[in-house]
């Protein structure tokens, strides 16, 4: 998958590419609740793959977005594959995107695959940090 690693077409002759494009993107919407069930819109959602390897800084895997103020979210056009979903009162500053914090948010986080064309919806617990 050359999106996320460059491919160097200087030093090589390359045959039998294939480009794929697609129009149906992947969306993941949901909503959150507090610790005691009630419906809030005083949060934020990281997203990340599954796979850690893909845990690099600006990577199209890692995702964040804040709810709307009718407490739900949204997230299009991730690459197809099972993410980690957490909701958090707040994000870190600029770390919310670093591998280990992002293992450390692992376990709590709740999965969800992600398919071509094929809405995603999960029902979130705002989870404390620290």
């Amino acid at each position: 998958d050359v999106t996320d690693e460059p491919l160097n077409l200087q030093t090589r002759d390359v045959e039998g590419i294939d480009v794929l494009f697609s129009n149906r993107p992947t969306l993941l919407t949901g909503t959150a609740t507090t610790e005691d069930g009630r419906t809030t819109n005083e949060y934020c959602v990281v997203v990340f793959v599954e796979d850690h390897s893909k845990w690099l800084g600006s990577s199209r895997y890692v995702r964040s977005t804040c709810s709307s103020q009718r407490g739900t979210f949204s997230l299009k056009g991730l690459p197809q594959g099972v993410y980690n979903v957490i909701a958090l009162p707040f994000l870190a500053g600029e770390s919310w995107d670093q591998a280990d914090w992002l293992k450390d948010l692992q376990p709590r986080a709740t999965k969800v695959f992600l398919g071509e064309g094929s809405p995603a919806t999960v029902a979130l617990q705002v989870k404390k940090i620290g």
